[in-house]
């Protein structure tokens, strides 16, 4: 039978790397709560499905799950990101966040326990909706979560930036005073 007399497409070439079916099977059980609108959060979503995560949900969705593994974070408005990962930082999950900037832009990647997205995050953005240029920045937060899923406890907090087509990346850190620091639910 041909892909065609499926009904569906030819399966990819599957690899087996040794260790890698626990990561997949991580993968496959995680629940991802996304966060966000549009079409750089549709992009996103895409790129978890395709790297191989369970099960993403919009945030409110009806039939959402009560609590998440994780979360995808591409919020409209700064307020909305900082409620959103400030949440994710209570609940104890590993969460990734984009602040977008028209073309570019950055992802702070936030493991559980790591410093969180108020200390990681630039604070000089500027904040303009994404453009289709920037589209790399919504995949890049999808492979991001998709590592802290995949290896969890192993990868830091880290926030990386798109900037004229070249990205830099730099560990975050805690800021005095945060309520990360003192370790508060």
């Amino acid at each position: 039978m041909t892909a065609g007399e499926a009904g569906r497409p030819p399966a990819a070439l599957e690899l087996r790397i040794p260790g890698f079916g626990e990561v997949r099977e991580r993968l496959a059980r995680a629940a991802v709560r996304a966060v966000g609108e549009g079409w750089a959060l549709e992009l996103a979503v895409l790129g978890l499905r395709r790297g191989g995560a369970g099960r993403v949900f919009a945030e409110g969705a009806p039939g959402a799950p009560a609590a998440a593994g994780a979360a995808l974070i591409l919020a409209p408005t700064l307020p909305a990101s900082l409620r959103a990962a400030e949440e994710a930082r209570r609940e104890g999950i590993p969460h990734v966040v984009v602040d977008p900037d028209a073309d570019g832009g950055s992802v702070v990647s936030v493991p559980a326990g790591a410093p969180c997205y108020a200390c990681g995050r630039a604070h000089a953005s500027a904040r303009r909706p994404l453009l289709p240029a920037g589209a790399p920045l919504a995949w890049l937060a999808a492979e991001e979560l998709l590592l802290l899923l995949a290896f969890a406890g192993e990868i830091g907090g880290r926030r990386i930036e798109l900037r004229r087509g070249a990205l830099t990346a730099a560990a975050t850190s805690r800021l005095a005073g945060c309520a990360c620091a003192a370790g508060a639910g």
